[in-house]
């Protein structure tokens, strides 16, 4: 601690610190040296430096007759190539002499003049958002007259101790933000430790959080958060967010506490709820850990920006992962990226140079790019974000919410925890523009021969639709619209008046087919008056030539007879 007097530095050791020889490796990036920190993970490290005012890495390549540019490279937290070396432009390409216009013969590295001098490239690799360093790679050095030397040091990280609070675990600390505005109460002349006090004492009102200003010693203590109000940026202010239990904050939405619309360990936002799972697992893992959590549940989707601000706003609340999958993925196609819950939106948040193609086709957020995403392969092993929708009563709702690709959705018609259970249908997206379509499917759909049944309504077929049981399907009728099903009977010889009926959804015989009136004993022609012979039916004329009635109507069971 005597380094700096105003702060305390953090050092990160790793294996590599001493000069080591570099030879017998001419291909482009062929001698690798892997960078490991002790006992630490790369995700602990990054976290180290997310947190800090500013971290720092030096690094150094001596040469002889062996190029920098185009053979060596270090790599960063998340695995990337990166092209500059200490000292220089973050992805400039050069190394430090090149961005001052100091390289031997102009190159872009001084090693680039790959002659029989020793030279050496080096300088302090400041981007705290890449390091720590995580590989070296060198090549170039395949002759007996080429060789060169690595250093690599420690990761160091500072902070500004002016604007921490110590000693107290109830706050989260979020740099270079505010909330705007949002001004309960301000303070002067007060340190942040005080200003935390403050908060917590509040009697007024429920303080969520606090602005802090070291510059001006003040704080303005707000019943607002960083989940109720997006953060404003500015480098002189820093937001506090308390963190509190459900008995401390009885904050609601719209009459019903959070806790009631979403199950317990879910956080709600709108018409969703979420899960942060710090548990590192890969990508196949997390999807279905996400469906098995919930009944509606799956990876995460972000549609807009206010998501994306919400999604970073749970990421803050914790230091342990840096990396969390969300439901993104090109896996069906390459370039194409979808959502794993059918969802369909025009946003995106990448990272600059992101995706970055290959065999990386799985979307991370990373918290310490405030919630950027990131392609990363499917094996990695990240935390992740889980997500349900509410109030998904129907197809039709799906749409309303975004979702336009056909397919197979779980609904809940009668309302979450009410009646019936939930169930999964197929969602028709697209042949009606302004709505979705439910599809109740059922066992039946083939055109099926009826023979070998003379008494009347003594050829039987029961209905049923999948696994979904008949009340599951009458309530998803019952908060529709209009519900429609087509009903066809084929006859040769055959009366369908006293001999052939369907069968409601209360096992209630109808003795009208469909197109007719409801209860009328007719078939649509009957009402039509265009019956062959002026019958109720087609059929009814029970002659040597093949006639039909059929029309739309809602249906369970179908008690047909041939004669």
């Amino acid at each position: 601690m005597t380094t700096d007097t105003s702060t305390g530095i953090t050092t990160f050791e790793h294996q590599e610190t001493n000069r080591s020889l570099v030879t017998d490796a001419e291909a482009p990036f062929s001698f690798i040296r892997n960078i490991t920190y002790g006992d630490k993970s790369v995700d602990q490290v990054a976290t180290g430096a997310d947190i800090s005012g500013e971290c720092y890495q030096y690094i150094k390549y001596e040469c002889h007759h062996s190029y920098l540019t185009g053979y060596t490279a270090w790599y960063d937290r998340d695995g990337k190539l990166k092209n500059y070396w200490g000292g220089a432009t973050v992805d400039s390409g050069q190394c430090a002499c090149g961005i001052s216009g100091s390289c031997t013969n102009g190159h872009p590295c001084n090693c680039d003049t790959n002659d029989n001098t020793w030279r050496e490239d080096s300088g302090y690799l400041t981007d705290k958002t890449s390091l720590p360093v995580t590989e070296m790679r060198f090549g170039d050095t395949g002759s007996t007259f080429e060789y060169g030397y690595y250093t690599l040091g420690p990761l160091y990280c500072k902070g500004d101790e002016s604007f921490l609070v110590t000693g107290r675990t109830d706050f989260m600390f979020i740099k270079e933000r505010h909330l705007s505005g949002y001004n309960n109460a301000v303070l002067s002349s007060i340190t942040v430790e005080k200003c935390a006090t403050a908060c917590v004492s509040a009697s007024s009102f429920i303080c969520r959080s606090f602005d802090y200003t070291p510059s001006l010693s003040k704080c303005h203590l707000s019943e607002e958060n960083d989940l109720t109000v997006d953060p404003s940026s500015d480098p002189v202010h820093h937001l506090f967010v308390r963190i509190m239990d459900r008995i401390e904050d009885p904050f609601t939405d719209d009459g019903t506490s959070d806790q009631d619309l979403c199950d317990a360990g879910w956080t709600r936002n709108g018409n969703a709820c979420y899960q942060l799972v710090e548990s590192t697992v890969d990508y196949t893992t997390a999807l279905d850990a996400c469906r098995n959590l919930n009944d509606y549940g799956d990876l995460a989707s972000v549609a807009d920006q206010d998501e994306s601000n919400f999604t970073l706003a749970l990421l803050r609340r914790t230091f342990d992962t840096n990396y969390y999958w969300i439901g993104f993925n090109d896996l069906d196609e390459e370039g194409t990226w979808a959502w794993t819950d059918g969802s369909v939106s025009s946003y995106t948040n990448w990272y600059s140079g992101e995706p970055s193609g290959g065999s990386d086709h799985c979307g991370v957020l990373r918290r310490s790019s405030d919630g950027t995403w990131y392609d990363a392969g499917c094996s990695s092993t990240y935390g992740y974000i889980c997500k349900y929708p509410l109030n998904t009563i129907s197809c039709a709702e799906w749409k309303r919410k975004g979702y336009t690709s056909n397919g197979y959705y779980t609904i809940d018609p009668d309302g979450r925890n009410n009646g019936v259970d939930p169930y999964r249908v197929y969602c028709d997206m697209t042949t009606d523009a302004s709505t979705g379509i439910t599809t109740f499917e059922h066992q039946e759909a083939n055109r099926s021969l009826v023979t070998g049944a003379e008494v009347a309504f003594s050829f039987v077929r029961n209905i049923t639709y999948g696994d979904k049981s008949v009340d599951q399907v009458a309530t998803g009728a019952d908060i529709s619209g209009e519900c429609y099903q087509y009903i066809k009977y084929e006859c040769h010889h055959s009366l369908i008046t006293n001999y052939t009926a369907w069968y409601d959804r209360d096992g209630k015989q109808k003795n009208y087919w469909g197109g007719a009136t409801v209860d009328s004993g007719q078939c649509a022609c009957g009402i039509s008056g265009s019956c062959t012979n002026g019958h109720p039916c087609n059929c009814d004329t029970n002659d040597n030539t093949w006639r039909e009635d059929s029309g739309i109507l809602p249906i369970r069971l179908l008690y047909l007879l041939l004669k």
